[in-house]
């Protein structure tokens, strides 16, 4: 099953409305930037740009560069682990939910869907 085709790439989105198009359950509970699909072979990457407010270790460089959208994987995961491999292997469906800020004047922002990713290339840090 693919999710891509359940979201028009511009359309803004809560985290509870994805889980309303998607029916994940364990979305609901899930507070990290990647959330791996039960139902699906799906990967879908939460991101917020504006990192300002963010503490240390939750600063990932992530960003757009024209077609290319560069995404930093949390400490934990790297090249070698199982999830990361399915990705660069293409074993899943990846698509991105984006923001600049998580928060203006202490309201929650939506994402922006911005569609399917492909892995391009690594780049060691």
């Amino acid at each position: 099953m693919s999710y891509h085709n359940k979201f028009v790439v511009g359309d803004f989105h809560s985290r509870k409305t994805i889980l309303d198009i998607i029916e994940e359950p364990t979305l609901s509970s899930n507070r990290e930037g990647i959330f791996y699909c039960r139902s699906s072979l799906t990967i879908i990457l939460f991101t917020d740009l504006d990192k300002t407010h963010k503490k240390e270790q939750f600063i990932y460089n992530d960003y757009f560069e024209n077609d290319y959208f560069h995404w930093d994987s949390q400490n934990k995961q790297h090249i070698d682990t199982p999830r990361i491999q399915e990705i660069v292997n293409k074993d899943v469906e990846v698509i991105l939910f984006c923001r600049i800020k998580n928060s203006i004047k202490g309201k929650t922002q939506p994402y922006i869907y911005f569609g399917r990713l492909e892995f391009f290339e690594y780049e060691k840090g």
